[in-house]
């Protein structure tokens, strides 16, 4: 299906704005189960420590990817900036759910190891850069 390139724009930023409410909204949510310990969800859902980080994961990959998409940006550099941004934030997300004792008795120290894995990708993600190239 093809449309106009302001349709696809429109859908683009509207796509986007989605995705970044939704990332927003469950980090929200991871935040205040990490600082109260109380489900935020309603009482008829219940959603366990390892559920919190699990939602956590996806709010942090999809906050940048919606920022990305309502913000634009074409290059790839762009693109694998905003990839690093997600790790980071998953990482952040691994070391806050280390320090919860619930989610530590249930998966042990797999939070601190992929803390460094994903922050040591998404440094080397944000920090690499092409080699210029000369065209004449």
């Amino acid at each position: 299906m093809h449309v106009s390139e302001s349709t696809y724009s429109r859908v683009t930023k509207a796509v986007g704005l989605l995705l970044t409410f939704m990332g927003l909204s469950l980090l929200g949510a991871f935040a205040l189960f990490a600082i109260t310990g109380a489900n935020p969800v309603t009482a008829g859902l219940p959603i366990s420590a390892v559920g919190q980080l699990s939602f956590a994961s996806i709010g942090a990959f999809a906050l940048p990817v919606g920022a990305f998409l309502l913000l634009g940006g074409p290059d790839i550099q762009g693109r694998l900036q905003i990839a690093s941004v997600g790790l980071g934030l998953m990482a952040v997300v691994r070391l806050v759910a280390f320090t919860n004792i619930e989610i530590r008795s249930v998966v042990g120290a797999a939070p601190l190891v992929e803390f460094f894995v994903l922050g040591t990708i998404a440094a080397v993600a944000l920090f690499l850069r092409p080699s210029p190239t000369n065209v004449t």
